[in-house]
């Protein structure tokens, strides 16, 4: 058995995760690990335009990862409990909510099920996960779809705090103006040494080991933790290693090309998988063709 440490939260529904899925349909055991926690800011702001609905300001939500999801949620549910009336009436079921990748866009037809139908997104319009694994790839599917529509509005971005310029400069060089706000934070989980020890102790030994990192901030904190168990591939990262070491060999993967090219550029580290989207799929499948390549 192959063993596969994600470096990220499960899904609620840990049976429902589309890594837990995806990877045990190929074999893997998956084992869940979160590096990071998430606070949600703003959430005043957000309700505020929320409850004023799309309008002529927006049409168009642009939202970047399942967290950002999860702060339109909480929002909105604030908005529904206290003015169930408003909510009849505020439209943003009418409105295109432009996803990166297919876990953001899952994230967002799950809201149909816990809010009000007016202020969840529609899921005929969810749009541009599919072909938008990367921020820089959705900017391109919206600048095509204004053009096509001949849309003169703006849109609202919902990001978080690590998220980098890239859409928004190519939508302005398009003349398409964005109104982004932050609706969530991310730190260190102040528990990770302790949760990566016990995640460790539950791999079979004799199992090989793959770890998959997901975002360069995340990576950087994890990474003395890491070394602690495991025998980590890179120049940067490989010590001496005796027979009573006691870590154990293992090989990296990651999730789209831009955190790849990050993690071998800056941190010398040697990634053997590099997804190219940020999706289940696309990862349990480049696992699976590793041995293949080789």
């Amino acid at each position: 058995m192959t063993a596969v440490l994600l470096l990220k939260s499960p899904a609620e529904d840990l049976q429902q995760d589309p890594y837990q899925l995806e990877l045990s349909a190929r074999g893997f055991k998956p084992f869940f690990t979160p590096v990071l926690d998430t606070v949600f800011a703003r959430q005043d702001e957000l309700q505020n335009i929320i409850r004023a609905g799309p309008g002529s300001t927006f049409s168009g939500v642009t939202v970047t990862s399942a967290r950002a999801a999860e702060a339109w949620k909480i929002a909105a549910q604030a908005v529904a409990a206290a003015d169930p009336h408003l909510a009849d009436a505020s439209g943003w079921s009418c409105t295109p909510f432009y996803a990166v990748g297919d876990s953001t866009a899952r994230a967002l037809t799950a809201l149909a099920t816990v809010l009000p139908r007016p202020l969840a997104p529609n899921t005929s319009l969810i749009l541009g996960a599919a072909e938008s694994g990367t921020g820089e790839a959705l900017a391109h599917y919206i600048v095509d779809e204004y053009r096509r529509r001949n849309d003169p509005h703006g849109l609202l971005e919902l990001v978080g705090d690590k998220n980098k310029d890239t859409l928004p400069s190519i939508l302005r060089a398009a003349g398409i103006s964005s109104q982004r706000l932050q609706v969530y934070g991310t730190g260190p989980s102040r528990t990770f040494e302790r949760d990566l020890a016990h995640t460790v102790l539950r791999i079979p030994e004799g199992d090989a080991v793959w770890i998959v990192l997901f975002a360069p901030s995340a990576t950087q904190f994890s990474l003395p933790f890491l070394e602690k168990h495991f025998i980590l591939p890179g120049l940067g990262h490989q010590s001496e290693v005796s027979e009573q070491d006691g870590r154990r060999p293992t090989r990296l993967a990651t999730i789209g090309p831009t955190t790849a090219t990050f993690l071998r550029d800056k941190l010398s580290l040697d990634i053997a998988v590099a997804a190219p989207k940020p999706d289940a799929i696309q990862l349990a499948a480049a696992l699976a063709a590793y041995p293949a390549q080789q």
